[in-house]
């Protein structure tokens, strides 16, 4: 049987450990490290703070690492790393089981798997970071872990041996401009370190740092120098492990002159003046960073200097232009490195400044007297910052303020429209900073009529308009609606001023042709308003939408309300079913364009379905809705009196349901049948005499009850002749 037991770790006292290994691969690896400051200064500089001491066990377990705090000094998690195989993987430990830390002291234990594994951590490192400097206050390397199956024999604690320091043999390339960006393909070494810095350096001269160092292999790193303002010469090429060994590779990088850019296009090679444009490429040769860009035309005006420039590459820039006050013309494009003569690409940009233009009305297109009108766009092209925009009407100008030119194409501001500014259209006026203009004429109206209500109605009726609104109505006012291709002027009638903003008036529409007519107001001083199509003459089709009642029943007048639209005075009204003739319905009254009333006699209509249709008199009919027409059969209740004596005439009055005009009624015991002379008839009772013959039967007699349309009810022992 094959015994195992925990592998323990003694600092404190010496105490004797036996580690058995069962299953798979488990690596146990115990570095101790004395009590007290041991760390071994790594920086040129001692720290001024005050050097923790630490007592720590590393174990390097299979794929764990567990780091025991075991004596000395409680550590701040800020304070130091734990490096492993040279990847700072602090935050990647837990304490005592939990994520979440921010110190280490005695008795915790510190506990880290590595992703992915094997291969199985070797180099586990504890360095303190806290002082001036950074000290290393434990370390253990394990070299080749070991494998095999579990066997009673103890395994022999490894003595922690130290990395090796790198070396550093070639890289590729291994020169490049000044003032360039240059890529390191190939830095080519031994004993690199994933987390090593890499820097260029020469005496008298501040390092150059590598950017983006890649961890390629044990032999090869990549990485990226900006070169801007490295002084040519051959460099050194230092790499740093994050355990502080480092190795040079003595002159292997030069930096070789800068040299005169040249410049062969540009894009795009044209701006409008005022406006900024973004250079996309700007393309030669030989371009450093720290590059200037100009447009110089010394006739034209001082240079322009160019902001945000970015040298891409040794081929190309970025970089933007503000035309801002710049003026019209053909501009030379200057690019100067550090150090070096500059290139230009002669006439290669072309600042235009070209006249603006308003391509549609302003938005919105009208305000009022005395209003302050917030215009959201003004289109066009060419509009440049600083445009001055008036809005004008004979002698009378309104500037536009707050101006604010969005684009070339688009700007916005405020109207403040005086009280007694005319009414009507209005120009409007666009005047670049370099005095070209451009205007459009009718493009903003301060109207006198701005609307009506209601603003549209049927033909053929008399309407109440209850509020024509607009600016400086004057009393005497006459109102219009008007469409010369329509026919005549409809002239309102009982026209009220009720305000300087607001008309009431009535218009007779009979005879009036269906069409849109502008609307005028003209004041006794003649000054008129109009508002274009603002009130609408309708002569459409008829529709239904509700009858009520829904049926009725045969023989009796029934009172029907309709509802709809575009009714017109007068309309017919009828019943139609196929294979009947129409049932036309009379006291036809249309009390508006949506409800009509009338009424239809239903003495002899066939029962059934039948549908209701509005006919407006231009002709125009509307939709159809079912109307049933009932014919129930009549139901018998009493008849009074119940008693007659044979030989005399007895005045009876019949009551029940479903009786129609010309019912026909008999009284019968066999084999005497007794007549029934009719006086009325209404739809619930039928009053009569009954001539009872002086030989008439004794006893009960049975009634029965016949409607024109044949239906009938009979009930027995309903009358008594004695």
């Amino acid at each position: 049987m094959i015994r195992t037991k925990r592998h323990k770790i003694f600092y404190a006292k010496k105490e004797s450990a036996v580690s058995e290994v069962i299953g798979s691969v488990m690596l146990i690896t115990i570095v101790v490290i004395a009590v007290s400051i041991v760390g071994v200064v790594l920086w040129s500089q001692p720290p001024s703070a005050k050097i923790p001491a630490l007592s720590a066990g590393i174990v390097s377990q299979s794929c764990n690492v567990i780091v025991s705090h075991n004596g000395g000094d409680m550590l701040e998690q800020q304070a130091f790393k734990i490096l492993v195989d040279g990847t700072d993987e602090t935050a990647n430990f837990t304490k005592n089981g939990n994520p979440v830390w921010t110190s280490w002291g005695i008795g915790d234990t510190l506990t880290y798997t590595s992703t992915p594994c094997p291969p199985i951590p070797q180099n586990v490192q504890i360095i303190y970071t806290g002082g001036n400097g950074a000290l290393v206050l434990s370390s253990g390397y394990f070299g080749t872990q070991l494998s095999g199956n579990a066997t009673t024999t103890p395994t022999p604690t490894p003595t922690p041996t130290p990395a090796p320091a790198p070396t550093v043999s070639g890289i590729t390339p291994s020169s490049a401009i000044s003032g360039t960006i240059v890529s390191i393909t190939n830095l080519a070494g031994t004993n690199f370190v994933n987390g090593a810095t890499v820097n260029l350096t020469r005496a008298g001269y501040s390092d150059i740092s590598g950017s983006g160092v890649g961890f390629v292999s044990s032999t090869q790193l990549t990485c990226t120098f900006n070169l801007a303002g490295a002084a040519p010469g051959q460099w050194n090429v230092v790499v740093t492990n994050p355990d502080f060994q480092s190795g040079t590779g003595s002159n292997l990088f030069t930096v070789s002159p800068t040299l005169a850019p040249t410049v062969s296009t540009i894009t795009p090679n044209t701006g409008n003046r005022g406006w900024p444009v973004t250079i996309t490429n700007l393309a030669g040769n030989n371009f450093v960073s720290g590059a200037i860009v100009k447009l110089v035309n010394n006739t034209a005006g001082p240079d322009v200097a160019a902001y945000n420039v970015f040298v891409v590459s040794p081929t190309m820039i970025t970089c933007n232009f503000n035309l801002l006050g710049v003026n019209q013309g053909i501009w030379n494009v200057t690019v100067q490195n550090p150090s070096s003569d500059p290139g230009t690409l002669k006439n290669g940009f072309t600042v235009n400044s070209l006249a603006p233009t308003i391509t549609g009305n302003s938005v919105p297109p009208t305000g009022n007297p005395g209003q302050l009108v917030t215009i959201t766009n003004l289109p066009g092209t060419n509009y440049q910052p600083g445009a001055l925009v008036d809005y004008y009407q004979g002698g009378t100008r309104i500037n536009l303020t707050n101006v604010n030119v969005v684009s070339t194409t688009q700007m916005s501001g405020t109207l403040q429209i005086p009280a007694n500014a005319p009414t009507g259209a209005y120009n409007i006026m666009v005047t670049n900073t370099d005095g070209k203009s451009g205007t459009r004429t009718s493009a903003f109206t301060v109207p006198m009529v701005t609307g009506i209500t209601p603003n549209t109605y049927v033909s053929g009726w008399t309407v109440s308009i209850t509020n024509l609104a607009g600016n400086k109505f004057k009393d005497g006012a006459t109102v219009k609606l008007v469409n010369a291709s329509a026919g005549p002027d409809i002239t309102a009638t009982n026209v009220v001023v009720v305000s300087a903003n607001q008309i009431t008036c009535t218009f007779d529409l009979t005879g009036a042709p269906a069409a849109r007519r502008n609307v005028t107001v003209t004041n006794p001083d003649g000054e008129t308003g109009t508002l274009s199509n603002g009130f609408t003459i309708t002569s459409n089709a008829p529709t239904l939408t509700v009858r009520a009642p829904t049926n009725s029943n045969r023989g009796w007048p029934v009172g029907v309300t309709l509802t709809g639209t575009g009714f017109q005075p007068s309309p017919a009204v009828r019943l139609t079913r196929s294979g009947y003739s129409d049932v036309y319905a009379y006291g036809v009254t249309a009390g508006s364009p949506t409800q009509i009333t009338c009424t239809f006699d239903l003495n002899g209509v066939t029962s059934g379905a039948w549908n209701i249709l509005v006919t407006n008199v231009d002709g125009q009919s509307s939709g159809t809705m079912t109307f049933t027409v009932n014919a129930p059969t009549p139901t018998f209740t009493s008849n009074t009196p119940a008693t007659g004596v044979h030989g005399t005439t007895v005045p009876i009055t019949i009551v029940g349901t479903g009786f129609q005009p010309g019912a026909t009624v008999t009284y019968t015991r066999a084999p005497t049948t007794i007549s029934f002379t009719v006086v009325s008839v209404t739809a619930t009772q039928i009053t009569g005499n009954l001539v009872i013959p002086p030989g008439a039967t004794l006893g009960l007699y049975g009634v029965t009850i016949t409607n024109t349309d044949g239906t009938t009810v009979t009930s027995a022992n309903r009358f008594t002749v004695t």
